[in-house]
């Protein structure tokens, strides 16, 4: 039985649900002795009395439908609008078919598309069944697990002895999980597999808007987002590019093999994000050497990868997995956005995020993920490892780097790996894509915390305080893309101070520097947010010598500042 969490709305305090207190979804409220509010679902269950505005669990709200039809027929190299068919070169928009060479795009779906939920299954960036082995040496970045294989059927990787609940390997930025590994591992594998399966049968049943697309040859394509479909094998001997935004989904389902050709690469254009592409094949898959893929491969059997090929995605085997010195990458930017929060997401815990700072010497990870419940609603899953001890306190929180946060759910067990998932509402589903969630563990006066953000990012944060008379203080924080991509922040204080203007300085603690990067003061004057590029902060010193300085009419020097510190 999967732990639950809930936060009493009238009291802001956590209690963990279980089944002798009420039913742990308050769904059908049958052990609750407010039964009037039976019909709702915003609703936890507590004390057996069903009480409103908890983050755990929460109906949510759904996303877009299927895009419109309706288009005629072009031949002879002509174009095809909403839905229609071109053939002899031509065009097809809207998702229509474009054969003869060209570009497809649409895909029929229009842009309510929604991705496929991986469930619990994306908490791995390799899945198997059977086996996983590896020709040394290979880098993995993310978490591999095998079920119900046991851990002799990872081959290829150095595992450290003995295993827990779970062990690591010097290939592997991340976890490895095995059937045979200490509860409640081999149950929570059990469901991945099962997750796994069902968005394979999620993707398949997808309806198509392009079928058999360069009649199972699609080198050489343009590909725009949308639901394709063979009946055959596909491959795909040259380089394909899928163009569309970070939001823009594809699936493509495929009847029998994939095959990659020897250096062939899938690349992206407009934003694509390989987190949303989709690879459902009902055979095998096999990337050739060299080979650079981009997506998530579905594959009802085994997956290959050649020598030195390389996948930004996950590879979800219903066999196995084999890879021969390549290089396997959790998508970047994997977690989600305010309005489609579904995704990956991680945290270092330590005593510098406390607020105020502690004197613990004791660290954590830990990764979550985000997926959409069939019923619009969201589910949150956690792995959080830490050395604060058994003895801890703690759980989630709402709240910006720099503040104590409001209590959003508490840990029912605190051994390390603390592991489990729980539905949650979708305004506590934006917090975390918002940035605006963390974790805490405190043992005694000792606390370590950790602000919760998108894979694929770094997190730098600054404590404000006061350089002038006064109880001013504040925070900040700036999530940073490990692909270069613009920063973005947010920060704000506390007492009414109305800043004039505020910077990233060069220089550190104690001293004074040049500005490097200018922040944008809200229209309240009581806080900054937005984004710069990432060149502005490589104009600093980046390790340690950088400060946050907030200016007001009053101290144009400065009224209150802070060191940032890169997590």
């Amino acid at each position: 039985m999967k732990t639950h969490i809930a936060l009493m709305a009238s009291l802001a305090a956590t209690l963990l649900l279980t089944a002798s207190s009420c039913s742990p979804e308050c769904v059908d409220f049958a052990d609750c002795a407010d039964k009037a509010k039976a019909a709702k679902k915003n609703f936890t269950c507590v004390s057996g009395v069903c009480q409103a505005g908890s983050p755990f669990p929460d109906g949510g709200s759904t996303g877009g439908g299927a895009g419109g039809t309706g288009g005629g027929t072009a031949t002879g190299g002509g174009t095809a609008t909403g839905g229609g068919t071109a053939t002899g070169g031509g065009t097809a928009t809207g998702g229509g078919t474009a054969t003869g060479g060209g570009t497809a795009t649409g895909g029929g779906m229009g842009s309510g598309l929604l991705p496929v939920n991986l469930g619990s299954a994306i908490n791995f960036v390799i899945l198997a069944k059977t086996a996983i082995s590896a020709v040394p040496t290979p880098a993995v970045t993310g978490n591999i697990g095998i079920s119900p294989a046991a851990a002799s059927f990872i081959t290829g990787f150095t595992l450290a002895a003995p295993p827990t609940t779970s062990t690591t390997a010097p290939e592997v930025t991340g976890l490895v999980y095995a059937s045979d590994y200490n509860p409640p591992t081999p149950s929570n594998l059990t469901t991945a597999v099962v997750d796994m399966q069902t968005a394979f049968t999620d993707a398949a049943g997808r309806p198509a808007g392009t079928t058999n697309l360069g009649a199972g040859d699609i080198g050489g394509r343009t590909i725009a987002p949308g639901v394709y479909s063979w009946g055959t094998g596909l491959l795909i001997p040259t380089n394909v590019t899928l163009s569309g935004t970070a939001n823009d989904v594809w699936i493509f389902q495929i009847a029998q093999n994939l095959t990659v050709s020897n250096g062939t690469q899938i690349l992206l254009a407009g934003g694509a994000n390989p987190r949303n592409i989709f690879w459902q094949v009902s055979g095998g898959a096999t990337l050739g050497s060299t080979t650079h893929f981009e997506g998530v491969i579905l594959c009802q059997t085994a997956i290959t990868l050649g020598t030195g090929a390389s996948i930004n995605g996950r590879l979800l085997a219903q066999t196995a997995v084999s890879i021969q010195t390549a290089t396997v990458v959790t998508p970047p930017g994997g977690g989600g956005s305010v309005g489609n929060p579904q995704g990956t997401y991680t945290a270092k815990l330590s005593n510098a995020q406390a607020v105020p700072p502690s004197a613990s010497v004791s660290t954590g990870t830990g990764n979550f993920t985000v997926s959409a419940l069939t019923d619009g609603g969201y589910s949150l899953a956690w792995n959080v490892s830490h050395n604060i001890g058994m003895t801890a306190t703690g759980g989630f929180r709402t709240g910006w780097a720099g503040f104590a946060g409001a209590d959003a759910g508490t840990f029912n067990n605190f051994v390390s790996p603390i592991q489990s998932s729980a539905p949650i509402t979708s305004t506590f589903a934006n917090d975390v894509a918002a940035g605006k969630a963390y974790v805490t563990l405190t043992n005694g006066t000792n606390e370590i915390r950790g602000q919760i953000i998108p894979v694929g990012n770094s997190l730098w944060t600054s404590q404000l305080n006061t350089t002038t008379p006064g109880a001013t203080f504040g925070g900040s924080q700036f999530i940073v893309p490990t692909d270069g991509g613009a920063v973005s922040y947010r920060g704000s204080w506390t007492n009414d101070v109305v800043a004039t203007l505020a910077h990233i300085h060069q220089g550190g603690a104690g001293g004074t520097g040049s500005p490097i990067v200018s922040l944008s003061i809200g229209a309240d004057a009581g806080g900054f947010s937005g984004t710069f590029t990432q060149a502005a902060l490589n104009a600093g010193d980046t390790d340690g010598g950088l400060y946050v300085n907030v200016h007001t009419a009053a101290f144009p020097g400065g009224q209150i500042r802070g060191q940032l510190v890169k997590h």
